[in-house]
């Protein structure tokens, strides 16, 4: 699969988290966020300057594991939201 495969991938369910839980008030940044974060198991900032241009295929196809998980189990998400913010030192 190519990297623009995977970024298209990526922006779609992002797109259909951000309908899913209006109720959270997360932006797509935010999801991008917690499962950049959470596939890498730290802040990605500290790995990566733009995460989808120079992530490996195996982080990539994580973050959508991910994101697939996340639409699957809200609870999950808010647990690895916490996980990323505790990262960012926010929580």
């Amino acid at each position: 699969m190519t990297r623009q495969r995977y970024q298209y991938i990526i922006r779609q369910l992002v797109a259909n988290l951000v309908r899913q839980y209006p109720h959270l008030d997360f932006q797509n940044h935010c999801y991008r966020r917690i499962a950049y974060d959470n596939a890498l198991g730290q802040k990605w900032t500290e790995q990566y300057q733009v995460f989808t241009a120079e992530c490996t295929k195996v982080e990539m196809e994580a973050v959508i594991d991910k994101l697939e998980r996340y639409k699957e189990n809200q609870s999950v998400l808010l647990a690895e939201n916490t996980a990323s913010l505790r990262w960012r030192g926010k929580s």
